[in-house]
């Protein structure tokens, strides 16, 4: 249901925008390539990295077999990273700018994601 509304919304938005001379955000803006893929980047990664915190847990549980208790202990680390990366973040972004930070921190996402591939039940804690 949250699908079709929002899809019905960004129906309603284009078809309001291609007729208001200045609309909120002109649809002129998906044509600039580096605007397109920021904003699709940003999706997937916010998708990816909001599902985590579900998704970790899960497979802790279910596919290496640790007690929901371990499970949600695993996750402490992930929480004080979150909380300290704020912290981090804005004198990072400071120190050496907007674009180098959110490439390297896109990357270390993307390495860290792709890295849940190699866990198996052989390996240790």
């Amino acid at each position: 249901m949250l699908l079709i509304a929002s899809m019905a919304a960004l129906t309603a938005y284009v078809l309001h925008a291609g007729r208001r001379r200045q609309p909120l955000f002109t649809l002129r803006l998906f044509r600039i390539h580096s605007f397109s893929v920021g904003l699709l980047g940003n999706l997937f990664a916010r998708i990816g990295n909001g599902s985590m915190p579900f998704l970790i847990p899960l497979t802790l549980q279910v596919s290496l077999g640790y007690s929901p208790f371990d499970a949600g202990l695993m996750m402490l680390p992930v929480t004080a990273a979150g909380m300290a990366s704020k912290r981090l973040a804005t004198r990072l972004i400071e120190r050496h700018g907007y674009r180098r930070v959110l490439v390297t921190n896109t990357f270390a996402v993307g390495v860290t994601m792709a890295a849940f591939a190699l866990i198996t039940p052989q390996r240790p804690l």
